[in-house]
């Protein structure tokens, strides 16, 4: 069943995927649960309705119900908000801490209250050589002074987890990665 974007207005998202890329796991999670609303965010499926590679490379995703969205995460975030939608978890694997992801995760960190339910989650996989930077450890307390609970998980090569699976970026990139996981514990100030 394909879910139009304005079909969700008011409704919950069970699963948000940032960065989906090929779109594997979240089109399991939606074929597994097909009651939920599942939604994949990549800048790279800009123009997949029109764009006859793109649309047919995202079939699978369209087929198991997913909405998928070519845009930014800041974009989307906004556009839920504005949409009074809400979200259970946001999935974000984000391999590189590099400049250009400073923005993408700070904007994150700071739009998700608006749109997660209370307790709701990001998870967020990135690489554990760069855990220690200065500039994630800010963005970091950041999320804390927001009022999310941070923890962190060390993840082993080739790890598959139930809300998270860090496989493709530990074949891909060859590193051990730290699963962070932000609960959300009190809401924003709009």
């Amino acid at each position: 069943m394909v879910i139009n974007f304005k079909q969700l207005k008011g409704k919950t998202i069970r699963l948000l995927d940032v960065g989906s890329g090929t779109g594997n796991s979240i089109t399991k999670k939606a074929i597994k649960n097909p009651n939920g609303i599942y939604a994949a965010v990549d800048p790279a499926y800009a123009g997949h309705p029109v764009n006859p590679a793109t649309r047919e490379f995202l079939r699978p995703m369209r087929e198991a119900g997913v909405v998928i969205r070519g845009t930014t995460i800041q974009k989307y975030l906004k556009t839920m908000q504005k949409n009074k939608i809400k979200t259970r978890t946001i999935n974000a694997t984000l391999p590189n801490w590099k400049s250009p992801s400073q923005n993408y995760i700070h904007d994150l960190i700071e739009l998700a209250p608006r749109v997660l339910l209370p307790n709701g989650r990001i998870f967020m996989t990135i690489e554990r050589t760069t855990f220690e930077k200065a500039s994630i450890q800010r963005e970091f307390e950041f999320a804390k002074i927001i009022g999310f609970k941070v923890d962190a998980i060390n993840l082993p090569s080739g790890s598959h987890l139930k809300t998270h699976s860090a496989n493709a970026f530990n074949d891909v990139y060859g590193t051990s990665l730290k699963l962070i996981i932000f609960t959300l514990k009190s809401k924003i100030k709009k």
